[in-house]
C-alpha cells in the first residue's frame, strides 16, 4: 500500500463524516444522510479509477513514440486497395473535384472489381516502370528515388499527402514502407 492510498482513505473517512455531522448540527439530518452516501459513492468511484486494489496508485502509460504516430500509406483520404495482386491507393470518397486532365477519378468498390488506369494511385514501383520514368524526356533531370516519384504523381493526380506533399512543395516526411 501507498502512503497516497492511506491518505486517501483518511481523506474519506474525515470528510463523509464530518459533512454528514456538519449537516446533522444545522438541523438538515436528511442533507447529512445523502450527502455522505454521495460521497461515499464518489470516494468509491475515484479510489478504482487511481488506485489498483493493492492500494498502489495507478500508472498512466506514456507514450514515448514521435508524433505523428505514423504516416498514411496512400495520400489524404485514398483508400489502400487490392488490384488483383498489386496494392494501391484509389478514391473512394471523391477527393478531387476537379477531375480535369490526369486528375485521380473516383473509384466505387462496390460497383467495380478492377480500378482503371486513372482511378489508381501506385505505390510500387517496378523496375519497368522506373526505366519507363527515366527514358520519359519530360522527366530528364528529375531526381528517380522512390519519394520524387510518388510526389510527381500527387502532383500529376492533383493530390496531398501528410508529411510528404502539401499541394505545393514536398515536405521532409518520410515515405511509409509498402504494406505487404
Amino acid at each position: 500500500m501507498e502512503l497516497t492510498f492511506i491518505f486517501y482513505l483518511f481523506a474519506a473517512f474525515i470528510i463523509i463524516p464530518g459533512t454528514f455531522f456538519l449537516l446533522v448540527m444545522f438541523g438538515k439530518a436528511t442533507a447529512g444522510i445523502i450527502a455522505a452516501i454521495g460521497m461515499l459513492i464518489l470516494f468509491i468511484l475515484f479510489g478504482i479509477q487511481f488506485f489498483n486494489q493493492d492500494g498502489t496508485y495507478k500508472q498512466q502509460a506514456v507514450s514515448t513514440g514521435s508524433w505523428p504516430p505514423y504516416i498514411n500509406y496512400c495520400p489524404d483520404y485514398l483508400s489502400l486497395y487490392k488490384n488483383g495482386t498489386e496494392l494501391i491507393c484509389v478514391d473512394t470518397v471523391s477527393v478531387v473535384k476537379n477531375n480535369t486532365g490526369n486528375a485521380l477519378q473516383y473509384f466505387n468498390p462496390n460497383t467495380m472489381t478492377t480500378a482503371s488506369e486513372g482511378q489508381t494511385f501506385h505505390l510500387y514501383l517496378t523496375e519497368a516502370e522506373i526505366t519507363a520514368y527515366k527514358n520519359n524526356a519530360a522527366n530528364a533531370g528529375k531526381p528517380f528515388d522512390r519519394k520524387s516519384i510518388l510526389v510527381e504523381q500527387c502532383i500529376d493526380k492533383k493530390l496531398t499527402w501528410e508529411g510528404i506533399y502539401d499541394g505545393a512543395q514536398s515536405l521532409d516526411g518520410a515515405v511509409p514502407t509498402v504494406p505487404t
